[in-house]
């Protein structure tokens, strides 16, 4: 989901070359503030943001697509919020946000994806990504044939729910604290693209001292148990589609 590809591309000299890709996917209100974008290409002059349009542009030059006008309220929040980004893989994710925005056949582009985007730190969209590709997995071994992205895997990944533990063992695999990974599940469960099923039993939340006075016992070394089972939600799942290259037929 996350992960992009890598190509080194050439930032132009002169960022007016940029210019043309901006008008063609702005449409008619751009030639109302060509002077204005002319004037402050600052927004285009920084590495970061002229990166983001670049690779948006090579995308649909490469599959000779021709893009969508999108409004101003999508163009500029997000290249606004693509330019404080310094890491590339992040950076490539905010690009692939532009190319499904600008995408002909792509009816599910929310501005909300910017602001989620824009709340999440490079851990927590590792812990979204293993999420997925753990549910793929799970998904994909309970019905072989199943068509990824068709009706019936959406409903599958976000209906159908497991338990965290295998998940939790993957990711603290990765060397991520126990603590941290609590915070940003918390994180992902407040923006609502991961959903708790049930509530979860305030014991798990506890450390083996306070287990101890409340319960006399504590738990064993190692993973704590977590009782709940979580999936992703619709936001989540059209979020993460938004945050991948689009594949073309």
């Amino acid at each position: 989901m996350l992960r992009t590809w890598g190509d080194t591309l050439t930032i132009p000299n002169d960022l007016k070359e940029l210019i043309p890709f901006v008008v063609k996917i702005l449409g008619e209100p751009a030639k109302e503030v060509s002077n204005l974008v002319t004037d402050q290409l600052k927004f285009i002059r920084f590495k970061n943001q002229g990166r983001i349009i670049l690779r948006a542009e090579k995308f649909y030059k490469d599959n000779q697509i021709k893009p969508k006008e999108i409004p101003l309220t999508s163009f500029f929040p997000l290249i606004e919020s693509a330019s404080l980004e310094e890491n590339e893989n992040i950076q490539n994710i905010w690009s692939n946000l532009l190319i499904n925005a600008c995408n002909p056949n792509n009816n599910n582009f929310l501005n909300g994806y910017i602001d989620i985007l824009k709340q999440l730190l490079p851990d927590e969209i590792f812990i979204l990504d293993t999420f997925y590709k753990f549910l793929l997995n799970k998904v994909k071994k309970e019905i072989p044939n199943i068509i990824e992205n068709s009706h019936v895997f959406d409903n599958y990944m976000c209906f159908k729910s497991y338990n965290f533990n295998e998940f939790l063992e993957i990711v603290l695999d990765n060397k991520m604290e126990k603590d941290r990974l609590k915070i940003y599940l918390d994180n992902l469960v407040r923006l609502n693209i991961i959903k708790e099923q049930g509530i979860e039993d305030i014991i798990t939340r506890l450390s083996d001292l306070e287990a101890t006075i409340l319960i006399g016992s504590k738990y064993p070394s190692g993973i704590r148990p977590y009782e709940n089972k979580y999936n992703i939600s619709i936001l989540g799942l059209n979020f993460i589609k938004n945050c991948k290259e689009p594949k073309i037929d």
